[in-house]
This record gives structure tokens, C-alpha cells and sequence, in this order.
């Protein structure tokens, strides 16, 4: 039985949620969601356990707070590793204050700003390994394009976990993309060069050649040349 934790994060201020949430689409799993005001998705932990997780903002854009859901039994070990998930995922800690006051002494820049004010840039995905698969489906493609690929990749081959009526996606693991066939990774959309490369990819991973939270670490120059990819 899942058990519904809250906790609550304030972010570097200024930030705004509906902006961050709305700017990037989410309109069907991807494999986070945004509707009504909650962003939901699944995370797996390092553990391999897949976390179903809401996020709502309960505060302003001066004095941020969000309001966060869990529904699954976590240790606080769980809850920490999850919490920095979600602050790689929307740079919730982030300071904005020098950006702003470079921004600020340009008059152009300055629009920007006030357009955009409290939008900070975050990862795409909550693992490395996802924000890397996100980034080969993105080249040379419209945005609107690399969202409706990748929800058909999430829904067709990642794991789905489901919290008091509602459906949580969690994005593919490595092995799973591993096992799939060239072919069923091109019947999402991308073409066959994205799919080898998506499929060479995760055969790394999951063989345990290739740790992608590895170069977290790492420079430029220390980042395997194959990962720098033409697609």
C-alpha cells in the first residue's frame, strides 16, 4: 500500500513555478506531467525504486514555496536523494541575483528579464542517462516534435506506477532500452541514426561499460569521445 508523505521546499527566490512548469510543455508524460497547476511524475532513486512525486507551488514568486507529494513508503536517506533530484531537475537553489544585475545594465536584457522573470534553467531529465536520451530525440528537430517522441518512448517502454487513481510514468531504465529492437525505438519517431545511438547507449549502460553519472564530474575533455555525438 503507497503511503502519501508532504514536505515542503523553498526555492532561491525569485522563482516562478507556472512559468518553469508551463514553458516546457508537459502536456502528456514525458514523463513528467503538468496539469492544473501539479507537475507529477515518477523518479527512480539509485536504488531502483521508482518514487511517485507532485509538485505544486503554495507560495509567490518573491517568496516561493513548494508543496511536495510523495506516495511511497521513504527512509529520510530516500527523501534527501529525491529532494536533490528535484532541485537538479528545476535549479531550485539556484541564485539568480548576478544574472539579474548583468541583465539589468542592458536594455534589451532587461526585457528579457521582466519577461521572464523567475525562470531558471533546469536538466531535462532526472538522471544523467535521461537527459541524454532527451538530448539525441531534441537535434535538428522542433521542440513540440522531440515531446511527442518522447512521450511515445515513455509510454510505450518505461514503467508506470499508480498512487490513489492516478498514473505516474517513470522513464526507461537502460536495460529496457537495450532489450528493445532498433526497429520499435524508430516506431517512436526518431530517425535510424537517433535510434542507434540511443540503442548503443543504453547497451552500454546496462552492460556496465558506461556510467553516465560519472560525468558529473568530469570535463570536457575527460567525457568519452563517443559521447559526443552528430545526429
Amino acid at each position: 500500500m503507497l503511503t502519501q508523505k508532504i514536505f515542503h521546499i523553498y526555492p532561491q527566490r525569485p522563482y516562478d513555478f507556472d512559468l518553469n512548469c508551463r514553458l516546457f510543455g508537459y502536456e502528456k508524460p514525458m514523463p513528467e506531467v503538468y496539469e492544473d497547476g501539479v507537475w507529477k511524475r515518477a523518479v527512480r532513486l539509485g536504488s531502483g525504486k521508482p518514487i511517485p512525486v507532485e509538485l505544486q507551488s503554495i507560495g509567490t514568486i518573491e517568496e516561493p514555496k513548494i508543496e511536495a507529494k510523495i506516495f511511497q513508503h521513504t527512509k529520510e536517506q530516500e527523501q534527501e536523494e529525491l529532494t536533490k533530484v528535484l532541485d537538479e531537475l528545476f535549479s531550485f537553489s539556484k541564485d539568480l541575483t548576478a544574472l539579474y544585475s548583468f541583465m539589468d545594465r542592458d536594455h534589451v536584457l532587461r526585457g528579457v528579464k521582466q519577461r521572464l522573470y523567475g525562470l531558471k534553467a533546469g536538466s531535462i531529465g532526472a538522471t544523467v542517462f535521461e537527459s541524454i536520451i532527451k538530448s539525441i530525440i531534441q537535434q535538428q528537430i522542433s521542440i513540440r516534435v522531440a515531446f511527442s517522441i518522447t512521450n511515445k518512448m515513455v509510454t510505450r517502454f518505461g514503467e508506470q506506477v499508480e498512487a490513489e487513481g492516478t498514473v505516474y510514468y517513470v522513464f526507461p531504465t537502460p536495460k529496457k532500452l537495450a532489450e528493445t529492437s532498433l526497429e520499435e525505438i524508430r516506431q517512436c519517431g526518431v530517425s535510424w541514426r537517433k535510434a542507434e545511438y540511443i540503442k548503443e547507449i543504453a547497451d552500454k549502460v546496462a552492460d556496465g561499460t558506461f556510467d553516465p553519472e560519472s560525468l558529473r564530474s568530469q570535463s570536457n575533455e575527460q567525457v568519452p569521445r563517443w559521447c559526443w555525438l552528430r545526429v
